[in-house]
């Protein structure tokens, strides 16, 4: 079976280097970020993951797989777009994060049709597959 989309978003989020470490900081900073906000959208997050908590999003137990996959995005965005909290305006990060993000979005898309082929079509060639459509939205 292929990994689901939070199990694909933690394994992107790991190769950068983020862990539960990195993505309960960047909670307590939405939070401070959003706590004069009226509803907060933040507020019925946990007060932090735990690696129990990424274990059973990662099986699709669990009820706070959503709420992982949110702030795994935004942790990752600012590992890609960001260094030491300030903007970095280089051609390498926009790059980068188009490509991470558009594969992300574009396996999300294709995860259930992924799902069915994978037991009869090789994992190399789902990859491959992959990586073209992801090209091709990129060029268009």
């Amino acid at each position: 079976m292929p990994p689901n989309e939070v199990e694909a978003i933690l394994f992107v989020c790991n190769c950068f280097g983020i862990g539960v470490k990195e993505l309960n900081q960047m909670l307590e900073l939405k939070r401070r970020l959003t706590q004069k906000q009226r509803p907060n959208p933040y507020q019925k997050f946990p007060k932090e993951f735990s690696r129990t908590m990424l274990m059973r999003a990662k099986a699709n137990e669990g009820k706070w797989s959503d709420q992982i996959q949110i702030i795994a995005h935004e942790t990752l965005y600012d590992r890609i777009r960001r260094e030491n909290g300030k903007p970095l305006w280089s051609f390498t990060g926009a790059l980068t994060h188009e490509l991470i993000s558009s594969s992300l979005n574009l396996y999300t898309r294709l995860f259930l049709r992924v799902s069915v082929l994978f037991a009869t079509v090789p994992i190399l060639v789902i990859v491959w597959v992959t990586l073209i459509c992801m090209i091709i939205q990129i060029c268009l």
